[in-house]
């Protein structure tokens, strides 16, 4: 409307129809004014909630954290100190074999690569216990006895058993030349 009046009119017409885009550009700044004002302060509050609400929940996210990681490294201790001592006492089971005492230690008990270990451990006791039993035999001259090696590739019981084999023949001759 103000363009046409100044195009069609003059520049009186104009100007007043400038008053009036004025006077209704005034009334629409100041509704917007007021919706923004509505807008604000209600938005402020719910921003206000939703800020308070989000802080709240990063510091219970950070305690949890805190707590999560605590509990973690208690548990990493605990069973790290669990499988150092088991491990400790399958090197001194070790030991004493390796030094010759083949009296029974404790053994490591586990389902675990550990407690296969310690079996492990045991049996090498128990194989060197027969053969220390045949050579306590065999130093009484007593060859009344059988040995059976573990297993094919048992290179000392194999070779124990034809020691004595061995041995029962040189008695055996020497047993005959006296007698004869």
């Amino acid at each position: 409307n103000m363009v046409r009046a100044y195009i069609d009119g003059d520049p009186q017409a104009g100007s007043q129809a400038t008053a009036e885009f004025d006077a209704a550009s005034e009334q629409l700044l100041a509704m917007v004014d007021r919706y923004e004002a509505i807008i604000e302060s209600e938005l402020g509050a719910s921003l206000s909630k939703v800020t308070d609400e989000i802080a709240a929940s990063a510091a219970s996210t950070v305690w949890i954290a805190i707590i999560s990681l605590f509990l973690s490294l208690s548990a990493v201790f605990l069973i790290g100190n669990q499988v150092t001592a088991r491990l400790r006492r399958l090197e001194k089971e070790a030991e004493e074999i390796a030094s010759g005492r083949l009296i029974s230690g404790k053994r490591v008990h586990g389902k675990d690569e550990i407690g296969s270990a310690s079996r492990s451990l045991d049996n090498i006791r128990r194989y060197f216990i027969s053969i220390r039993d045949v050579a306590n035999k065999l130093a009484q001259n007593d060859f009344s006895f059988d040995f059976m090696p573990c297993s094919e590739v048992d290179e000392v019981g194999h070779r124990l058993v034809s020691m004595t084999k061995e041995l029962n023949k040189t008695f055996a001759t020497m047993l005959s030349e006296k007698i004869g």
